[in-house]
This record gives C-alpha cells, sequence and structure tokens, in this order.
C-alpha cells in the first residue's frame, strides 16, 4: 500500500510518498532541489552523491513528517540553509525550489511575501 501527495511549499510544490515496507513505512518529500527522507535515508550515500539531502526520524506518516524537524542532513543541505532542529516545513520551501542561474539569493525572491508582492508588481504593470 502507498500513499501519495501534492504539498504547497511556498510559490512551488513537492511531492510526499508514503511506502508500506514489510514493518515500517518509508516516508519521503521530493522536490526539485533535493529531498527529505525518514530514517532509512544513509546520509554518507547522499554525501558522496552530492545531492541536498534532509533525514528526519521517528515518523511513519506523511503529516508526522511535516511535523518533524531535521533530524541531519547532507554538506549540500546545510550550504542552503538547512539545519538540525529546523521545522521540515521550513525545509519544504527551501527543497521545492530548483536549480537556478542567480544562485540561491532566488530562494528570496520566491519565498519572501514583500519580494513576491514587487515581483507581481514588476511583472503585472
Amino acid at each position: 500500500m502507498h500513499e501519495v501527495k501534492k504539498i504547497k511549499a511556498g510559490v512551488k510544490s513537492v511531492q510526499a510518498f508514503r511506502i508500506k515496507l514489510l514493518s515500517k513505512n518509508l516516508i519521503v518529500i521530493t522536490g526539485a532541489k533535493g529531498y527529505i527522507m525518514c530514517g532509512y535515508l544513509n546520509l554518507r550515500a547522499a554525501q558522496k552523491t552530492k545531492d541536498v539531502a534532509v533525514k528526519i526520524t521517528g515518523v511513519s506518516t506523511i503529516d508526522e513528517a511535516l511535523k518533524s524537524a531535521v533530524h541531519s542532513c547532507t554538506s549540500y543541505a546545510r550550504r542552503l540553509g538547512v539545519y538540525p532542529g529546523q521545522p521540515v516545513k521550513e525545509v519544504l520551501k527551501i527543497i521545492a525550489l530548483g536549480s537556478s542561474r542567480r544562485g540561491d539569493v532566488s530562494l528570496l525572491w520566491e519565498t519572501s511575501p514583500l519580494l513576491l508582492k514587487l515581483r507581481a508588481k514588476v511583472s503585472n504593470p
């Protein structure tokens, strides 16, 4: 049995998956820039492949995952502002964003309410 949900994350969205394994559930939330995964995540492997990867623990449903906090993450996730203890709902906005030639400043541009209003005015004078 499995479950798939589309979750709004700022101006973008992410996909959340729950897959029933033999004794536990595998929880994965994927975005354009990275992913969040339950305790099954091997951070060493994710670091080696240069993934923006975030590990959460103690969750067995998508709703629990959304209410949890970061347990640990790769250095590539830390470079984008992810840190242990950070609420997953904040991380969703980071991993939802696609890569950009403008660099990580695009995160601020795409998530700040004030800058979103400014961007709307510039786009629709």
